[in-house]
């Protein structure tokens, strides 16, 4: 309660400093940046060889799997009392 009466009044003291800057609305028009992203992935994915890259791709997600299956059969042993 009194943690919560604290950050109350710290609350009230910065809305009270910050009250001026209520007027500043900043935006950002993310509609506006989309074909210039849309144009940038059309690129990458034009130059990257996608054919060699992908079986790549496929066996580090594999490894990754993998690695994290192990690691939750491990917890599951090593949380099981009388296995040990």
């Amino acid at each position: 309660m009194i943690i919560d009466l604290c950050l109350g009044v710290l609350q009230g003291f910065l809305s009270i400093i910050l009250a001026p800057l209520e007027v500043i609305n900043i935006a950002v028009d993310f509609v506006a940046s989309m074909p210039v992203v849309i144009s940038f992935i059309q690129l990458v994915a034009y130059i990257f060889p996608w054919s060699n890259l992908l079986p790549l791709f496929a066996i580090v997600l594999a490894i990754l799997s993998f690695k994290a299956v192990v690691g939750i059969i491990h917890g599951i042993y090593n949380l099981i009392p009388f296995v040990r």
